[in-house]
């Protein structure tokens, strides 16, 4: 066989003498003799007959049935001695002279034949097991014909040509040639073909992500317009700070393009730096962690060492029941577990069965998702009101199965709770809102419910506003928190509010962040990183008032690098920990005002900001004495003349090349936490057996 993409139905007898090919053409078919450059049809039955029009119909149905001979030559052939298995479904009698026909067809896709090319064709030969020369040798020729429009789709349905055998050739072995022909077209025809697909679909693709695209951008246009006209409203501002802040805005816009001469920082020669070495408590609490088996009690261990160990355990994956039940034992003051993802409900109720829970001030139970609260909590941890009289913090982070219903019984048994965290918890409701707000109005400091998506925040709105002494408040990810919710929620609590989580509450605007500069003047930590609505005009805002930020995390928000200097001038000096990750303008502006006025800084993440130099960070390490750890994930511009020539050895460099990250995770948590912002108030403990 010649071509690639031939479908060959068996030997034939050598007195035939002639061929009969049909090529199907929609692409390139490699270096086959059959490739046609035009489509056409052209046919010759035998020397004596004369040439017949046919009319060629794109939409060939290869699984079609055979076109049935007239009885009347039916009829004649046989009492010429010639039967039916002599014959094939395309109308031509193998007896009779051999045949070529070459049929070719091309793509009515545009699309398809500009991507293939104007002249690429691809032929599939179907040979049906005919030999293309004749007994002497000789190759038959071929006479074509190419019809008119007018001659096109005129013909009857008889004259079709179907591609599919007729089922009388019993001397043709069919299956084992088309299983050949099948490997040879999956080989050639079929790769082009998918191709051509997948490039077709990507470009669909393509164009539908436009189209979202375009669509998103008028819908943002058109309800959530960016403010641009900040410099103009910059004017309005009030307050005592408003006139420095404008002049230090104007004299960081006249010094934007020398900027890079306000930072003077040469790297010194590289000294040879010792390792860390880890302290002793270090190495021992890492060989506890992998051998807890070997750990027989906790007593006499103080809570912050067992805080310490029971992390390490989570963060290794190492936790069991066996760690449990020693954290259980005897009267504990504190329990905290922060990963019980491997807890089931009934190691959880047979460990609470055998333990006293009188003198209990903390619990940690997050990621508890096997375990049913609704019935652990009324059957086992609250058994009675006034159970956990001395619960002051209780943290159920991630309990999927924790219903509003179950929050009754246990705020019955706890009524002196202080701070709980309900954090992703995905059955709480409005109505477990309305519960705390009216058992705990007086007493709750810190309230954690970000990203639990049964919340409404408008409807839950007047539940919060009843709570007296709210220090923090975290809705990180509420879909439904908008500025109006801010504004009330601030006018509200405002006054005693020290840590506002507004983090990933795509709905809010530079509304919000002025209601918190005008309400929010003791804010002390304030995340709102994620908020593509707020601009320049916003930061202005909590510059102008709030002067007393400790944390401040602005991650992936579109502020300029002249106001963020200017934020940084005018309220950064109190600042400890700043996450500027993501905001891709701050240059050397905003590193020149780090390092003048933010030297209290403990904790700095410059992660993709690439617009920082080697020269700016060397500047602001020199300068901000108190700086331990700084992040510079994605500053792929930063080199070794930093991590090297750097003065202030102290600063852990996290983010660049292979340096460990685990090991500067939880460095800046401070070794005893209970509350954030005030003591515990909790009663006296009835006894203190030296815990």
């Amino acid at each position: 066989m010649e071509s690639d993409h031939n479908l060959g139905f068996g030997e034939v007898p050598d007195h035939v003498s002639g061929t009969k090919r049909i090529s199907v053409s929609e692409g390139s078919s490699g270096n086959s003799d059959t490739v046609i450059k035009k489509p056409r049809l052209s046919m010759k039955l035998n020397d004596d007959d004369q040439e017949e029009e046919r009319v060629l119909k794109l939409e060939i149905d290869l699984n079609a049935s055979t076109m049935e001979e007239e009885e009347e030559e039916e009829e004649e052939e046989e009492e010429n001695g010639v039967g039916k298995c002599n014959q094939i479904g395309l109308g031509f009698d193998l007896n009779k002279p051999p045949v070529r026909e070459l049929i070719d067809i091309s793509s009515d896709d545009e699309k398809v034949d500009k991507m293939l090319g104007k002249e690429s064709i691809v032929s599939l030969d179907l040979r049906l097991g005919i030999n293309d020369e004749d007994d002497g040798g000789n190759s038959v020729g071929v006479e074509r014909r190419s019809y008119s429009r007018e001659e096109k789709g005129k013909a009857k349905v008889d004259d079709f040509f179907s591609l599919s055998l007729a089922s009388q050739i019993p001397q043709v072995d069919v299956k084992q040639d088309i299983e050949l022909g099948e490997a040879r077209e999956s080989s050639n025809g079929l790769k082009l073909l998918a191709a051509v697909t997948l490039e077709y679909h990507a470009e669909n693709l393509k164009r539908e992500r436009a189209f979202r695209i375009r669509r998103i951008r008028e819908f943002e246009q058109k309800y959530h317009p960016k403010d641009d006209s900040w410099n103009a409203k910059l004017q309005n501002l009030s307050g005592s700070f408003s006139a420095e802040l404008k002049a230090v805005i104007d004299r960081n816009r006249n010094t934007t393009q020398r900027g890079q001469e306000l930072i003077e920082w040469s790297a010194r020669s590289p000294e040879f730096q010792p390792r860390r070495v880890p302290s002793l408590l270090d190495l021992s609490l890492n060989v506890l962690s992998k051998n807890p088996d070997a750990i027989s009690s906790f007593e006499d261990v103080p809570d912050w060492l067992r805080r310490r160990l029971v992390n390490l355990l989570c963060d290794v994956h190492k936790m069991d029941i066996h760690m449990l039940e020693l954290l259980f034992g005897g009267s504990p003051t504190e329990i905290r577990v922060s990963n019980c993802s491997w807890m089931t409900e009934k190691q959880l109720v047979d460990v609470l069965k055998k333990s006293d829970l009188q003198n209990l001030r903390v619990l940690q139970l997050d990621s508890c998702g096997q375990c049913s609260f609704d019935d652990i909590i009324c059957n086992s941890l609250a058994l009675s009101p006034n159970s956990l009289a001395c619960l002051g913090i209780l943290s159920l982070r991630a309990a999927a199965r924790l219903s509003d219903h179950t929050l009754k019984h246990l705020l019955a048994s706890a009524p002196l709770l202080q701070s709980i965290n309900l954090g992703q918890s995905s059955l709480l409701t409005c109505d477990g809102i309305k519960i705390l707000a009216d058992s705990l109005k007086t007493n709750l400091k810190e309230l954690y419910i970000d990203q639990c998506p049964g919340i409404d925040a408008m409807r839950s709105l007047s539940s919060m506003m009843k709570f007296e002494h709210l220090e923090v408040l975290s809705v990180a990810e509420i879909s439904t928190v908008n500025d109006e919710f801010v504004t009330h929620i601030t006018r509200a609590c405002g006054r005693t509010l020290k840590e506002l989580n507004l983090a990933g509450c795509v709905m809010l605007t530079n509304g919000s962040l002025q209601a918190i500069g005008n309400f929010c003047s003791v804010l002390c930590s304030l995340n709102i990183s994620n908020l593509h609505y707020v601009t320049d005009l916003g930061l202005c805002y909590l510059a102008d008032g709030c002067r007393s930020l400790e944390s401040l995390n602005i991650t992936r928000d579109d502020f300029s690098d002249v106001v963020v200097a200017a934020f940084l001038e005018t309220s950064g000096r109190s600042l400890k920990e700043l996450s500027l990750n993501h905001v891709r303008k701050v240059s050397f502006n905003s590193a020149f005002a780090l390092a003048k006025f933010s030297r209290k800084l403990v904790s700095l993440d410059l992660s993709w900001c690439r617009q920082v130099t080697d020269e700016a960070l060397g500047f602001i390490t020199d300068n901000c004495s108190s700086l331990k750890l700084l992040k510079i994930f994605g500053c792929t511009q930063i080199t070794d003349t930093f991590v090297l020539g750097r003065a202030n050895s102290q600063v852990h460099v996290v983010g660049r090349d292979s340096v460990s990250v685990l090991d500067h995770v939880k460095m800046l948590e401070p070794v005893e936490v209970l509350l954030h912002y005030s003591p515990l108030e909790t009663p006296a403990l009835p006894h203190n057996d030296g815990m």
